[in-house]
């Protein structure tokens, strides 16, 4: 027997070792695909931010720098009055640009160009015919943006190659009456001051501003300053990229990154976030290395409590089995067969739980397996005339329910009731109507505990069938409803939960029907019964105790106190200080 017994332990810590290690390997494949996921996500969420911030920051700026240059342009009284001719010192022009760029970290050289007189003022205060420095970079420069207006005159941001330098130019373009250019101020913006701003040296992402002919105008690393953006990404103009896939996986410079980009209509640039993907893929590299070696830390906690487990969850089955084996050794062939046995009782057992629930409560039943009710059927209640706990019952009560110390009963077969011989043990039978479905189980309970009680009143007779005293005026279904509700209130009336649909739950019925029972069996309504109850019981606190007010509202189930007060008012005239001292004046002269 000890080898038998042992069996179903081996087998149950082999069963609990390969499950645990199966589903912590489940576990632990799915939370490495949802932490990857996470981390890319992250990643796709902290580059849409940071290019945002980027974006936001950087238009910011050169919002700020158009807005501010417009108004020197325009609107300054010494810039004026030189582009009407009121005044025109050159000198002082040139000393305002040269004071203006100085002040200006962004800016590199401000040019202005008097397209009347072909004219030049440079911020570091020469002025004068533009031939006299056409081997200027400024001059240069100054003919490549007037180059780049002809072909793009709305473009705002311009960027040129000149004597081995790139340029970045703002222009800014007043015209006269014929729509002819009259006078030009190009900003010189310095890139490494814009590229700057993007990030910091220990980041490990970059950030690019490329313009319509692809070509890098700023670079947080310094890598592709003035090259073609090389994005592995099919392409003329990055203005014609489509935002709904504005975060792709691509290869930036033969390198495999995590690219977002976000375009700037009103400067006609593109801006590009780039994060090598080795950095997230190390990242995802070191996160599965933890999880494999938690997985391997988990298989072996797994086999250690799988062993301890399967002793605990053996050992009310070891007990199971001894309490069994005296009997069924002989028979059992194993281990196996005997828990067989004892497990076909403990189902013999939820089968009677089961069906006391559904005979009390009519409910219970919905997400159960009641296919062992057999229909149709009877229901029989047996009243003990002794203690239940006080008798020894034979096999023959075996499957009967017991209700409490003096109630059994059980749910019969058609076929099983008419060989049913009842017991001599002393006490009555009531059996019910004939069952056809488990909804009727409820209320042909209440019918064969009815015909019990009858059966008791009556002498020489020990049982009877509802049908046969369905007609009498002693115990109908209605007055025996009428009990139930009774019986509940007495329990139940005085309690803050008290509700009318707990009651009609209880008793098996709709709220309305037993609203409508009770008015009938006592000629008062329900709600009425109960507050008139409750008032009744107010009273009795008040003349015999010293509770407050607020005190006895909750003694009778009231939680507003207010609501009280006034039924007690209502119904007796009195408050309920005044109703105190009034009866207690009257005994105290009695």
């Amino acid at each position: 027997m000890t080898n038998k017994k042992r069996q179903v332990q081996r087998n149950m810590a082999i069963t609990f070792v390969l499950s645990g290690v199966f589903l912590t390997g489940l576990l632990s494949y799915f939370t490495s695909r949802v932490i990857v996921s996470h981390l890319i996500d992250q990643s796709v969420k902290y580059a849409t931010q940071s290019l945002d911030v980027a974006k936001v920051g950087t238009t910011s700026l050169l919002d700020d720098l158009v807005s501010e240059y417009y108004f020197l342009f325009n609107e300054q009284s010494v810039m004026t009055n030189y582009k009407l001719s009121l005044t025109p010192d050159t000198n002082e022009v040139a000393t305002l640009l040269q004071q203006t760029s100085l002040a200006d970290p962004l800016v590199d050289d401000l040019i202005l160009y008097n397209a009347k007189n072909n004219e030049v003022i440079l911020s570091n205060g020469q002025f004068g015919n533009i031939q006299t420095f056409e081997s200027s970079t400024e001059v240069q420069s100054l003919r490549e943006t007037l180059d780049s207006i002809t072909l793009r005159p709305k473009r705002l941001l311009h960027y040129h190659f000149v004597n081995e330098r790139y340029v970045l130019a703002m222009a800014l373009i007043s015209y006269d009456a014929l729509n002819t250019i009259e006078h030009v101020l190009v900003i010189h913006i310095n890139e490494d001051t814009l590229s700057q701003l993007f990030t910091g040296v220990s980041a490990n992402y970059e950030i690019t501003i490329v313009n319509e002919e692809n070509i890098v105008i700023a670079d947080s690393a310094q890598k592709f300053l003035g090259q073609l953006f090389p994005l592995d990404l099919s392409y003329s103009n990055p203005m014609s990229l489509n935002e709904n896939t504005n975060v792709f996986l691509r290869s930036v410079n033969q390198e495999q990154s995590l690219v977002a980009f976000s375009k700037s209509i009103p400067y006609g640039v593109v801006f590009f976030h780039i994060t090598p993907y080795d950095s997230i893929e190390s990242t995802i590299n070191a996160v599965n290395q933890t999880i494999v070696f938690l997985f391997m830390g988990f298989v072996l906690l797994n086999i250690v409590v799988s062993w301890y487990v399967t002793q605990r969850f053996y050992a009310p089955i070891k007990a199971m089995v001894d309490q069994y084996v005296k009997h069924d050794y002989d028979q059992a062939k194993n281990e196996y067969d005997l828990i067989e046995s004892t497990l076909s009782d403990l189902s013999h057992h939820r089968n009677d739980q089961l069906l006391k629930q559904v005979f009390l409560t009519g409910h219970g039943y919905e997400d159960k397996d009641v296919s062992f009710l057999i229909y149709p059927g009877f229901i029989i209640v047996h009243l003990l005339n002794e203690n239940y706990k006080d008798l020894v019952l034979n096999d023959t009560f075996k499957s009967w329910v017991v209700i409490n110390d003096q109630i059994l009963a059980t749910f019969m077969s058609e076929e099983s009731l008419l060989s049913w011989n009842p017991s001599s043990i002393s006490g009555v039978y009531g059996i019910s109507q004939k069952v056809q479905s488990i909804e009727e189980i409820r209320q042909n309970y209440r019918y064969a505990f009815a015909a019990a009680q009858y059966c008791e009143t009556l002498d020489g007779i020990s049982l009877i069938h509802y049908d046969d005293i369905r007609k009498s005026e002693y115990l109908t279904p209605k007055t025996l409803l009428a009990q139930q509700i009774n019986k509940y209130l007495e329990d139940f009336g005085y309690s803050k939960d008290f509700s009318i649909e707990k009651l009609a739950d209880y008793c098996g019925f709709s709220v309305g029907y037993v609203r409508q029972v009770f008015k009938e069996q006592t000629g008062i309504a329900l709600n009425e019964f109960v507050i008139s109850m409750r008032l009744e019981k107010a009273k009795e606190f008040l003349l015999n105790t010293t509770m407050s007010g607020k005190e006895i509202s909750e003694a009778i189930g009231y939680s507003d106190s207010r609501y009280f007060y006034t039924q007690f008012k209502k119904r007796f005239g009195v408050t309920i200080e005044k109703y105190r001292l009034t009866m207690k004046g009257i005994h105290d002269h009695e």
